[in-house]
């Protein structure tokens, strides 16, 4: 998030008077940082940094202690009328094909994890990938986890249907 730039356009305008060659630094390392975040490589090479996980790679064997495959919703499109009028977002879909992979080069069981963020949604986003998971890629879905309204509520929620199925990894 732009955050710190914010902050120093106003650090900027509230030296205006006081300080303006200070406050035109300001402003201009603000827009120079702003430039140098949004550049693909920059943005990558912090993304990458964060995110520490390494995906399992095709033909490698999961941790003998894995009992199943959890994939997290990532949004629902709302407007499908091709597909009788809502569906999984793109980002669900990526999560899904990657799910049905893994889940038939190991055999372990999916959960799939997704609420309604908006008490109007007609169908949870854990039903929606189902659907997507059973009919379009042939892929079973044993637990669906439809309380969550947020990443945070998909770990807590999705914990307690594993624990109870004597599940700890994942």
């Amino acid at each position: 998030p732009p955050g710190g730039n914010v902050l120093l356009c106003v650090a900027g305008l509230a030296l205006w008077r006081r300080a303006k060659s200070l406050s035109i630094g300001l402003f201009i390392a603000s827009f120079v940082a702003l430039y140098v975040f949004s550049i693909p490589k920059v943005s990558d090479a912090l993304f990458a940094a964060v995110e520490s996980y390494s995906p399992r790679l095709p033909g490698t064997t999961p941790a003998k202690d894995i009992g199943a495959i959890v994939v997290l919703a990532g949004g629902r499109n709302g407007n499908a009328p091709e597909y009788g009028g809502e569906t999984v977002a793109i980002a669900s879909l990526v999560r899904l094909r990657y799910g049905a992979r893994l889940q038939r080069e190991t055999g372990l069981p999916l959960l799939v994890s997704g609420g309604r963020v908006y008490e109007t949604e007609a169908s949870s986003e854990a039903a929606l990938m189902k659907d997507a998971l059973e009919r379009e890629l042939n892929v079973p879905v044993r637990w669906l986890e439809e309380r969550s309204r947020n990443t945070a509520e998909n770990a807590r929620y999705s914990a307690v249907i594993l624990r109870d199925q004597g599940i700890g990894a994942i």
